[in-house]
């Protein structure tokens, strides 16, 4: 009898129903989209079927790009035991597409010998952070087992699940407050150096833990942020980053772990903007340190040794593009580097390549997907390495490739894993946990630039909600919000009321922008792992990627007053981001300004302002929009957070210290909201004691409502698993 959900292949016999594989009766592991790969690629044995159907049959209605079909392809062949070279099963077609070569009949039960070996559960199934769950649809059969099962367990006891005493716990290693970042552990585990920037402090410093017995002890006392502690293989210094003055720079640091002579013995200049903090990785030898810096202008950032002694630097990693390498780690053994490659300022992939000692030896090779990911950690059999993504700590082989797996019972909201080296019968897992509820706030004001009225919550959620952008007629807001359980765009009423979703992608979106007439939304993500801006209608839809064809893709788009251009931020070859304009039906590029820029919007008054950074505080730029000389207006702008009015420019400024990093420190001083004025060219203060300051600044045409992201609550702390396998 011939089931139609079910085909075979050599030894394989998959049923697109039941969403299972088997080879020779056994079950493969597969994640959800290399399933879905695979069941398109069967259905059509011999046939070239190309990247573009493959992508919309697998990832239907949203936005990946080329390499995340790639990379389920390498994990199915890994899967069937296969290789590009001698494709027994899958074919690659280059520049075109893949073909399914091997012969694909329909499973008969006449012809294979018994159904009970196929079984009904899917056993050991795990996901690759972010793709989304697929719900299996239970036979009945199955679902009287289940039922069985489920009423048993509820008899035992089990109804509240608890962790047997053998399965790893997190418990708090000190339960500081303020910030606590970038946990490194001693060689034997029994120390934790991190950094801390405490609610009296307004900068980081380094301090060192002994776990499980007093207190923490203050390694250093600069007035500069200190932070990305890590301790040498052989115990004996305790490398860190320290903020340059200037705020254009990091240096690079040595002290001993019980403290004494701090000496510098490098600097650190990336070029690409960025909203993590860097790491420093030391070689297995304990003579230098891996880190990130430039390779000159228009070029990547790439991964450098630095000589401890004689601070020569050398560099290790040979990216191609404007992307930037970080995060590096080697191996307990010395013999492997993993590290991540960001491709835009949020997300990126990691890769592993031989190590030598002081150098790589080889291509590198990528592990995972894009990703919105923090550094990772090996484990000390020197295969595994975890690391941080979605809210979460998970668990890759980084020696043979494989799947992704999530740590159990461990590293909720988790991010900065570090494993300490002693051994697997006593080694032991530092992380942060770190939550952040962050909201949008509204400030009113009877005009432009008056004194305002006490912050009140516009959209609020025990989630994320930030990045809100109101509509031109100021009656609607599109904001970013993961109330749903991933990153989306959201919209609704000005007041929060109403609120849909937009959106729903497997990409990172970010910076929302209406256009003129209310139709369209702008906004930049990653779908082809780099990069780009994006459209979609603001009734819902389909997006649309308009920078597809441009070298580097851009960020931070915003439209022209007349609806026809969208503005947009690009490196396109000159190492340095500048504006950029291009037709909203798409089309050739036009450089806009000369100097670097990053977010900029058309006033009504025919000029086009822009911020410089918004990585770090930055200086707002005027310029007529036709094209003309740039003159700075003003400076001190907190994380590209402004937005032009009829009347003037809002902005949000830090009264005292400068800005880090996005994500490197807490905002010290006092956060304020500024409008300058076009009338006068003057600013004054409209609110004060606005609290942490996110992603996002809004305001109304005639500058009497404003919105704002503020971080009303978060944790920042360290967690201790013991025996940490």
């Amino acid at each position: 009898m011939i089931n139609s959900s079910r085909r075979q292949f050599g030894p394989f016999l998959i049923d697109v129903r039941e969403r299972l594989l088997l080879r020779e009766g056994q079950p493969v592991q597969l994640t959800p989209k290399a399933f879905d790969l695979l069941a398109v690629l069967v259905e059509r044995p011999g046939e070239l079927i190309s990247k573009d159907e493959l992508l919309q049959s697998v990832w239907p209605g949203t936005f990946v790009g080329e390499s995340n079909l790639a990379f389920n392809v390498s994990t199915l062949r890994k899967a069937l035991a296969d290789t590009a070279g001698d494709a027994r099963y899958i074919e690659t077609v280059p520049k075109r597409g893949y073909r399914f070569v091997a012969a694909v009949t329909p499973y008969s039960s006449e012809t294979v010998s018994e159904l009970s070996a196929l079984p009904d559960g899917v056993p050991g199934q795990t996901v690759q952070p972010p793709m989304a769950f697929r719900f299996r649809l239970w036979s009945g059969r199955t679902a009287v087992v289940l039922a069985t099962v489920l009423a048993l367990v509820y008899v035992g006891g089990w109804a509240r699940r608890v962790p047997p005493v053998d399965e790893p716990q997190a418990v708090p290693i000190n339960s500081l407050t303020g910030v606590a970042r970038s946990p490194s552990l001693s060689p034997d585990g029994t120390y934790v150096a991190f950094s801390w920037t405490s609610q009296t402090q307004e900068a980081a410093d380094i301090y060192v833990q002994q776990i499980g017995a007093g207190a923490p002890y203050r390694l250093t006392t600069s007035p500069a942020h200190d932070y990305g502690p890590t301790w040498s293989p052989d115990g004996r210094t305790i490398a860190f980053l320290r903020r340059a003055a200037s705020g254009d720079h990091s240096e690079i640091w040595a002290t001993a772990p019980l403290g004494g002579v701090e000496r510098k013995f490098g600097d650190l200049r990336p070029r690409l903007e960025f909203f993590k903090p860097l790491s420093v990785a030391w070689c297995p030898d304990s003579t230098c340190v891996i880190v990130t810096d430039s390779t000159g202008a228009g070029r990547p950032d790439a991964l450098f040794t630095i000589d401890v002694t004689t601070g020569e630097k050398r560099q290790v990693t040979f990216p191609e593009g404007l992307v930037l390498d970080a995060d590096p780690a080697v191996s307990p053994d010395g013999r492997r580097l993993v590290f991540r490659r960001d491709t835009t300022a949020f997300s990126g992939a990691f890769y592993t390549a031989a190590w030598n000692g002081h150098s790589t030896a080889g291509s590198p090779v990528r592990l995972t997907p894009t990703l919105n990911a923090g550094r990772s950690s090996w484990m000390p059999d020197s295969r595994d390495v975890v690391y941080a993504s979605s809210g979460a700590l998970w668990r890759i082989n980084a020696r043979d490739g494989g799947d992704a797996t999530r740590l159990p019972f461990v590293g909720q909201d988790g991010l900065s894993p570090a494993v300490s080296t002693a051994g697997a019968r006593h080694s032991r897992l530092v992380y942060v946990r770190s939550f952040a509820d962050t909201n949008v706030w509204r400030i009113d004001a009877a005009s432009a630039g008056a004194a305002a009225s006490p912050p009140l919550a516009a959209i609020a959620s025990t989630r994320g909600d930030q990045l809100a952008q109101l509509s031109p007629d100021g009656r609607r807001v599109v904001f970013l919000s993961d109330r749903s359980g991933t990153t989306e765009f959201w919209v609704a009423n000005r007041d929060g009321s109403s609120a849909s979703q937009l959106t729903s992608m497997e990409i990172l979106p970010g910076y929302p922008r209406w256009s003129p007439d209310g139709r369209l939304i702008a906004f930049h993500g990653d779908p082809q792992d780099r990069p780009d801006i994006l459209t979609v209608p603001a009734s819902g839809g389909t997006p649309t990627i308009l920078t597809k064809g441009l070298p580097e893709g851009g960020g931070y788009p915003s439209f022209s007053r007349d609806g026809r251009w969208v503005y947009f931020s690009a490196g396109l070859k000159q190492g340095e981001a500048r504006i950029w304009k291009m037709p909203v039906a798409g089309g050739t590029p036009i450089q806009v300004t000369k100097n670097m820029g990053s977010i900029s919007i058309e006033g009504a008054d025919g000029y086009l302002y822009y911020v410089d950074a918004a990585s770090r505080p930055g200086v707002v730029w005027r310029m007529p929009a036709d094209g003309g000389e740039a003159t700075k207006l003003l400076s001190g702008v907190v994380l590209g957070n402004f937005d032009v009015v009829d009347a003037g420019i809002y902005y949000l400024e830090r009264a005292s210290v400068e800005a880090g990093t996005f994500m490197t420190d807490r905002p010290g001083g006092e956060i304020r909201l500024q409008f300058y004025e076009f009338a006068t060219g003057t600013s004054r203060t409209v609110a004060t004691g606005l609290g942490r300051a996110g992603l996002g600044l809004t305001a109304s045409a005639d500058g009497r409502t404003i919105l704002f992201s503020r971080i009303d609550s978060s944790v920042d702390e360290l967690m201790l698993v013991d025996n940490f396998r």
